[in-house]
C-alpha cells in the first residue's frame, strides 16, 4: 500500500510530464498550425492557407483535444498533490481547470464544420469559424487565468515549494485574466493585444513551465 509520500511523489510526476506534454501539444497545434493557417485581420489571406493547406485543421483540433483531456488529467493530479495543504483550495483549482477544460471544448465547435474543406467555399465563413474559436477560447482563458491565481495562492501556503514559484503563476494568472478580460470589454483592445502579449507571454508561459519541471524534479520529495 502506498504512504501518503509516495501518492504526492505519484501526483507531481503526473502533474509535472503532462504539463510538458501540454506545452509540446500547444506548440505544435497553437504556436505552428494555427499561427499558419490564420492570419488577423486578413480574410484572403486566411481563405488561401486554408485552401493550400487545409490539413492544418486537423492538426489544431487534434492537438487542442489532447490539451483538453490532459487538462482533466492536471486538474485531477494537482487535487491530490495539493490536497494535504488545503483541501478545499486545492478541489476550487481543480474544478476551475475542469470548467476551463469544457469551455475549451465548447470553443473547438466552431472548427469541425472545418474539417469538411470541401464544403468551405466562402472565405469570410472560414474567418468567422477561426474568430468564433478564439473568442469563446479567450472567455474560457479569463476563467484559466482564475485557476491559476488559486493554485499560485496554494503554492505559497506550501511550506516546501519556493515562494517565487508561487509568485511567478499567480503573475501568470494575473496577466492570463488580464488580457482576456480586456480583450472582452475593451473595443480596440486587439490593436495592443500583440504587444501586451509579447512582453508578457514570456513569463506567462514560464509559470505553468516553471512549476512543471519542479514537480518533476522536486515534487513530493522529502
Amino acid at each position: 500500500m502506498k504512504t501518503a509520500s509516495q501518492a504526492r511523489r505519484q501526483m507531481a510526476l503526473i502533474a509535472g510530464s503532462s504539463l510538458i506534454l501540454m506545452a509540446l501539444l500547444a506548440g505544435v497545434g497553437y504556436g505552428y498550425a494555427f499561427e499558419t493557417l490564420y492570419v488577423e485581420g486578413d480574410t484572403l489571406a486566411t481563405f488561401q492557407q486554408f485552401n493550400q493547406t487545409p490539413s492544418l485543421v486537423y492538426w489544431v483540433v487534434a492537438t487542442f483535444v489532447g490539451i483538453l483531456l490532459l487538462d482533466v488529467v492536471v486538474g485531477w493530479a494537482l487535487y491530490g498533490f495539493f490536497y494535504s495543504t488545503n483541501s478545499h483550495l486545492s478541489m476550487l483549482a481543480a474544478v476551475l481547470r475542469w470548467v476551463y477544460s469544457l469551455s475549451l471544448g465548447a470553443a473547438l465547435l466552431p472548427l469541425l464544420p472545418l474539417l469538411d474543406s470541401a464544403k468551405m467555399q466562402k472565405a469570410a465563413e472560414v474567418m468567422a469559424h477561426l474568430e468564433d474559436f478564439l473568442r469563446v477560447w479567450s472567455l474560457g482563458l479569463i476563467l484559466f487565468g482564475v485557476h491559476l491565481l488559486v493554485l499560485g495562492y496554494l503554492i505559497l501556503k506550501s511550506p516546501k515549494i519556493p515562494k517565487w514559484l508561487g509568485s511567478m503563476v499567480c503573475f501568470a494568472g494575473i496577466c492570463y485574466v488580464g488580457i482576456h478580460a480586456a480583450q472582452q470589454i475593451i473595443a480596440d483592445f486587439s490593436v495592443y493585444r500583440k504587444q501586451i502579449e509579447g512582453i508578457l507571454s514570456a513569463p506567462m508561459a514560464l509559470g505553468e513551465l516553471s512549476l512543471a519541471i519542479w514537480l518533476l524534479v522536486r515534487g513530493g520529495k522529502g
